[in-house]
């Protein structure tokens, strides 16, 4: 039953992440093509979310925004559930796991899953058709104290309330409807001392919450958006859309201070007036230590919480067009201490330009960091720890603990690596061949940027299997031999303030193009960037497949790659990230450009006769039997020997499609023998095998199966007619 709780939770907060804005959306980098400055603009209005005056102003937690016309209609046709066939199978065996109890909770969350699959093919559009709610207009998720609520605007009130009442009737799950103002509220009880599932319908927002049976009217009724807050979170929610330049498409909010004030029980803390309702003393007491220290840690941990007091996202821009989408998003976990700052600030490295974009290439990566800063900079941070006073026992403890070790330390290790800034990692194109000389033709660069070249190359020459490198100091290249089991035509030189090592043609314009760029303070830690188009091209490949498959010898590593094609092909985009030091604090900007969302058919009509093919653990396709699937529901399968004089397997099911997954259940035992002249032998069980469809097309599939208590396995189907 806790797992049922668990799982209703679960579906509000997901319903903000996933629906509202699906995988990948939230992401920056610098795209500056014709095609995305004719892109029209959408977030600049400055319009009051309404929403936000049911949210209380001391929450510790909101997302919330508004979808706009032009992104509701681009995103119409996006798979709501962008999963991946072996994380929906994931899925199923804990849906499969949470029900075992027969409990009318479980029944109830059984029901919505299956019927929403059975009835849409999992679409943004069909998913906001099937529970009534609006496709465009506001949202918010926010916790109004302790408790989690999701408001969003509706579309057809009735249909919600219709399917939920059938959800209820099916599962044995009794609810209770009242009227409050214009609001239809549904409630169920979900146990005994076990909070209350509120769903509260308008004309023109649906509301999910909880509530325990003591509550008063006046605290449901803020929960249910039917009476705002004395204090709303209005003005903070715009005051940080200001602050940071976001658009009314999303922000987002974390805040440390007031998770801090709650479970320090502060007056007036609304976290903490729920705390005192629902969690009896005791048990609270002993989940933070007891008494006497939340006490006596009290006013160090608010002090050291007020430094860092939040974290916060948003959007900074947002394009979207007839067929393309271009996000920009940006997010800080706010830093007040200006000791802590200038440290940081000591830290920042360097980002060469070329790992910044993702256009060009199949993905990079780079890491940021100033050796030359990291002693002074962990010296100042080690210096005000160790000096401040505490009353915290634990604080003090980690305050003896830290005196015994001096960042001064750190010298030995960073002396000898003066002048290194960072990192980047570039792959702009990998092809796999069949030849035993050749196997992999690259095209990337590596390069660390440093003051000093000259010293980095003498450190390289104490690692023993590059003893042997020579590279001038005077921008010569020179081809670079590595003990690799096959050359990758690499070659190295020193451009300016960049030790270069790259292979091909765009390996080798970067390398030219790094002779110029001069080294910046712009980063600190991790940036990356990812173009999942060309990832899956490559990937697709068989003889990357098989290039997998050999040096993994694990089947499992196969079927995620052609999970990971079927997920690609439904998401078409790019994407970069980036970490830096802002003067407000540790900040990052994330960018997306994506095409519009094409949904692969899931409506294949599967009756037929298929030639079908085994994935093995090279990632090589074996072939296998023949199946016949008939439009009356029942499915035969037959493998053959080598001759094909006789049968050596064969199984009978009976099978339901819902959406992307297929039920096939043995009707007969399997019968299985070894050669024509052997007698038949059976397999006595009955099973229920389930197929997670991936990579669909006109005339094929694939299909993950699941269920049986076998690991998973994956077979290919070819129509034959």
């Amino acid at each position: 039953m806790k797992k049922a709780l668990l799982v209703l939770l679960l579906i509000g907060i997901a319903a903000v992440v996933i629906w509202k804005y699906p995988t990948g959306e939230l992401l920056d980098k610098d795209l500056t093509s014709d095609l995305i400055d004719q892109l029209p603009t959408l977030g600049h209005e400055e319009t009051s979310i309404q929403l936000t005056q049911y949210v209380p102003a001391d929450t510790v937690l909101y997302l919330g925004g508004r979808v706009d016309k032009a992104m509701y209609e681009f995103m119409a046709e996006y798979p709501v559930m962008a999963l991946s066939a072996s994380e929906r199978a994931t899925l199923y065996e804990l849906k499969a796991e949470i029900v075992k109890d027969d409990s009318p909770q479980a029944r109830f969350i059984q029901y919505l899953v299956d019927d929403f699959s059975k009835h849409n093919d999992g679409s943004y559009q069909q998913f906001v058709d099937y529970f009534g709610l609006a496709g465009e207009g506001e949202y918010a998720f926010y916790l109004h104290g302790l408790v989690p609520v999701l408001n969003t605007e509706v579309k057809d009130r009735t249909k919600l309330i219709k399917l939920l009442k059938t959800a209820s009737a099916e599962s044995g799950l009794t609810f209770q409807e009242q009227a409050m103002d214009s609001a239809t509220v549904l409630t169920w009880e979900l146990g005994e001392l076990q909070p209350q599932l509120m769903v509260a319908t308008t004309e023109t927002s649906a509301i999910l919450s909880f509530a325990m049976p003591e509550d008063q009217e006046q605290l449901i009724r803020e929960r249910l958006g039917l009476t705002p807050v004395a204090e709303p979170f209005t003005d903070k929610e715009q005051q940080l859309r200001q602050q940071y330049g976001y658009t009314k498409d999303m922000v987002a909010l974390f805040s440390l201070n007031e998770l801090a004030k709650g479970l320090f029980k502060a007056e007036g803390s609304t976290l903490a007036a729920d705390i005192e309702r629902y969690i009896p003393e005791q048990v609270f007491n002993d989940a933070i230590g007891g008494k006497e220290q939340l006490q006596s840690c009290k006013t160090d941990i608010l002090s050291l919480v007020a430094n860092a007091p939040q974290m916060v996202m948003g959007y900074r821009e947002m394009h979207v067009g007839a067929d393309k989408l271009h996000a920009k998003a940006h997010g800080i976990w706010e830093i007040n201490n200006a000791q802590v700052m200038e440290a940081l600030k000591q830290l920042q490295g360097t980002i060469p330009q070329h790992v910044l974009t993702s256009t060009d290439k199949l993905a990079s990566l780079g890491v940021a960091l100033d050796m030359a800063g990291l002693v002074p900079a962990a010296t100042s941070l080690w210096e005000t720890f160790t000096t401040a006073q505490f009353s915290c026992n634990e604080l003090i403890q980690a305050q003896k603990e830290a005196g015994q070790f001096s960042p001064m330390m750190l010298g030995m290790f960073t002396g000898m690596a003066q002048g290194l800034k960072g990192l980047g990692l570039s792959v702009f194109d990998v092809k796999v061949s069949s030849e035993a000389v050749q196997p992999v033709e690259l095209d990337a660069a590596l390069s660390v940027e440093t003051t000093n070249p000259a010293g980095l190359l003498s450190l390289m020459q104490m690692v023993p299997e590059l003893a042997g490198l020579k590279i001038p100091v005077d921008g010569t290249e020179v081809p670079l031999a590595l003990p690799l089991p096959f050359d990758l035509g690499l070659k190295a030189a020193v451009k300016g303030e960049h030790v270069v090592v790259y292979a091909g043609e765009q390996g080798h314009a970067t390398m030219a193009a790094l002779a110029t760029e001069k080294l910046s303070a712009n980063s600190l830690g991790i940036a990356s960037a990812f173009n999942y188009r060309k990832a899956a091209n490559i990937i697709e490949d068989s003889n990357a497949l098989a290039l997998l498959g050999a040096s993994n010898e694990d089947t499992g590593n196969c079927i995620e790659a052609y999970a990971f094609i079927d997920q690609m092909r439904s998401v078409d985009m790019e994407l970069s990230y980036r970490n830096y030091v802002s003067d407000q604090g540790l900040a990052f900007n994330m960018d997306l450009l994506m095409a519009k969302p094409e949904m692969q058919s899931q409506n294949i009509d599967v009756v037929g006769q298929w030639q079908t093919a085994y994935l093995d653990e090279t990632c090589q396709w074996l072939p296998a039997g023949i199946e016949n699937i008939t439009k009356e529901g029942t499915g035969r399968y037959v493998e053959q020997d080598t001759a094909k004089q006789c049968e050596l397997y064969h199984y009978e099911y009976i099978w339901q499609k819902n959406s992307k997954q297929i039920a096939m259940t043995d009707t007969k035992p399997t019968q299985f023998r070894d050669s024509c002249a052997d007698n038949w032998q059976t397999e006595d069980n009955k099973a229920t095998y389930y197929c997670e469809m991936m990579n669909i097309t006109e005339n094929s599939f694939q299909c993950l199966y699941h269920g049986s208590g076998d690991e998973p396995f994956v077979y290919q189907y070819q129509r034959v007619n």
